[in-house]
């Protein structure tokens, strides 16, 4: 799993596009800063999920969030928790979407 990812983030031009939509969605390239901003003052309804042993986001960006009610940290999950915690993560994101309607 792990060479897979990183295969991905080999290719040509996959770190500028990534940048680029960093920048495009926070108005920067420090994403989690920004990111930590839009989410705070977003009005729009919100879903967070995140990675206790997150290391490369820190755990500590999702505990920082003033609306705490829609932010679940899954423990013993690290960064990619969409992978280690995938049944989980759609039951969630699938009751959200179903709550929006």
């Amino acid at each position: 799993m792990v060479e897979d990812l990183l295969k991905y983030k080999r290719l040509d031009g996959v770190q500028g596009c990534l940048k680029s939509l960093a920048v495009q969605l926070t108005g920067s390239s420090e994403s989690a800063e920004n990111a930590l901003h839009l989410l705070n003052s977003g009005t729009l309804p919100t879903l967070v999920l995140w990675g206790a042993n997150d290391r490369i986001i820190p755990v500590s960006y999702a505990r920082a969030l003033k609306r705490q009610e829609r932010v679940h940290i899954f423990e013993n999950t690290g960064h990619m928790a969409q992978m280690e915690r995938a049944s989980e993560i759609n039951r969630l994101i699938t009751t959200f979407w179903k709550e929006q309607d």
